[in-house]
């Protein structure tokens, strides 16, 4: 259970990693996360995390980086003094520069697919000037997939003249 990376560079674009208690974890790895929801993430001492944009359920972080985010379900989360963050939204966090520190989740979110209220995404800017979460940045999260997928595929088994007779539907 949960998404493990070894001894690699990963990067992880618009993906909802949702794996409960385990989560996404590493190891001797660097990882590049934007717009994307990670529940719950944590590396070793000799990983990275460069994450931005996105919804983050934190576990240890350290040598990481934190940038216009939502740090979720995490009351009184620190940085690790080796990490650095900036512009993202919390409950009771510390450690970052620029963030905003909140109460309590009443008013932020309108839904629970986490777009921000109107309210909420003309106050907690990133350090780009778009919301912080994964509706903000270069890539807002959209569950259109950019690239086409197949959804039927059907190949004939004889062919005429060295031409497969095949059939897609792609969307």
């Amino acid at each position: 259970h949960g998404f493990w990376v070894d001894s690699c560079n990963v990067s992880i674009v618009q993906c909802r990693m949702d794996f409960g208690h385990f989560g996404v974890r590493a190891s001797n790895s660097n990882i590049t996360c934007t717009n994307s929801i990670l529940m719950p993430v944590s590396n070793e001492i000799d990983s990275h995390f460069d994450i931005q944009n996105c919804i983050v359920y934190p576990g240890w972080l350290p040598y990481s980086s934190i940038k216009n985010s939502i740090i979720h379900n995490a009351p009184n989360y620190n940085l690790d003094p080796s990490s650095i963050g900036s512009n993202c939204l919390g409950i009771g966090i510390s450690g970052f520069s620029n963030s905003w520190s909140v109460d309590s989740w009443d008013g932020i979110f309108v839904d629970d697919s986490y777009h921000l209220s109107e309210e909420a995404a003309a106050t907690y800017l990133g350090t780009d000037g778009t919301q912080v979460g994964i509706y903000g940045g270069m890539y807002p999260f959209d569950l259109t997939p950019s690239y086409p997928l197949v959804k039927k595929l059907d190949i004939n088994g004889t062919h005429n003249n060295g031409k497969l007779n095949v059939k897609i539907n792609v969307e």
